[in-house]
């Protein structure tokens, strides 16, 4: 039990940033057997997923999964850049992840073949990933000397392990045959693993952990055909990069017209002046052009003075109509006793008494 609170009292510590990772006399991490005693309040589904946190912390219906690694202390150059939400690395070069426990199943791959604009992961909490979605694992080497692992409990974050080092396992998501348009709405900001040229995201960001320098034993685990996937979010090698996005998703009043929403279904995004179609936002005098017609006072692109003379009638365009009289555009209206030749070079007659 003492180790269980000597693991709150050193999240604690992290979580103001006094130095986790500094070397102590007694060894302070929080070995797997004794974190197993400690239970979860956290309901476990069996697809569950942790999204990236934002920076206000989770929501109640979201419960808050945390892990704080104890990075290299020597020369240490731990750092996170851009948004990574509630990720944090201490004044120690220590990092704690914050994670919101979500169901797995709102998400599903955003494209039909896998693709670094598309793929992204997010952390496992549950016993399967969710379908469509592969797992993978990187092993992290953490700081040998002192170390100050701790966790939000074994239970919580499980299946990922923490003792003296760490393992995250992750779902990957890549292709699907019915992809869905764009990220799940889950009413509070957040953040997935994905590539810098992810596009369903609107901030990206870099986390990166100085591992362990002496015997460095840092892994990886993923199937072969999602290798080049998985590693473009979660690098291997002696230290860890891990790339986030900031979650952007569709919806109806986004201020972008998306490729579920038209006209009709969505106005507030989709309203176009010149598209043949008068949406339920454009009026007449706003968009002629969508809503016009002749008599409303407006020469649109589709009328001229032939078609709509009410409109779009002007002075010179050789025909009398709108409000012209033989005063007011003589050369349009010409009076028929008026000698002056017309643009065919004939001299104007006035009908006989049949017209």
């Amino acid at each position: 039990m003492r180790n269980v609170v000597r693991g709150l009292v050193v999240w604690a510590l992290c979580s103001t940033q006094l130095g986790c990772g500094q070397e102590d006399p007694s060894p302070s991490h929080v070995e797997p057997a004794i974190e197993a005693v400690a239970s979860s309040s956290a309901p476990l589904s069996t697809n569950d997923v942790g999204v990236i946190a934002p920076e206000g912390g989770c929501p109640a219906f979201a419960p808050t999964v945390w892990i704080h690694m104890d990075n290299e202390d020597s020369r240490q150059s731990s750092y996170v850049s851009d948004w990574v939400g509630a990720t944090q690395v201490n004044g120690s070069g220590n990092t704690t992840f914050t994670f919101c426990r979500v169901d797995g199943n709102k998400f599903k791959a955003l494209s039909t073949s896998a693709s670094p604009l598309s793929n992204f992961a997010l952390l496992k909490l549950g016993a399967s990933c969710p379908a469509g979605a592969a797992e993978f694992s990187r092993y992290f080497d953490n700081e040998d000397r002192d170390n100050m692992n701790s966790n939000s409990n074994s239970a919580n974050i499980w299946p990922n392990i923490q003792g003296r080092d760490t393992t995250l396992t992750f779902c990957l998501f890549t292709g699907a045959t019915t992809p869905a348009s764009s990220l799940p709405i889950l009413e509070f900001d957040y953040g997935v693993f994905a590539t810098p040229y992810f596009r369903f995201g609107k901030g990206a960001g870099v986390i990166f952990t100085d591992d362990e320098d002496t015997r460095n034993a840092n892994a990886y685990t993923v199937a072969y055909d999602f290798q080049w996937a998985a590693k473009a979010i979660v690098t291997e090698g002696g230290n860890t990069t891990l790339y986030t996005a900031r979650a952007a998703y569709v919806y109806c009043g986004d201020n972008t017209c998306n490729a579920e929403e038209g006209e009709r279904s969505c106005p507030s995004d989709c309203t176009v002046c010149g598209n043949g179609i008068c949406g339920p936002r454009e009026t007449a005098s706003s968009c002629a052009d969508d809503c016009g017609w002749c008599g409303d006072g407006v020469c649109s692109n589709s009328e001229d003075s032939r078609t709509c003379g009410s409109d779009c009638a002007r002075c010179g365009d050789f025909a009398c109509n709108g409000g012209e009289t033989p005063q007011s555009c003589p050369l349009d209206c010409r009076n028929c006793n008026d000698l002056t030749s017309s643009p065919d070079g004939l001299i104007p007659t006035c009908p006989g008494p049949n017209g």
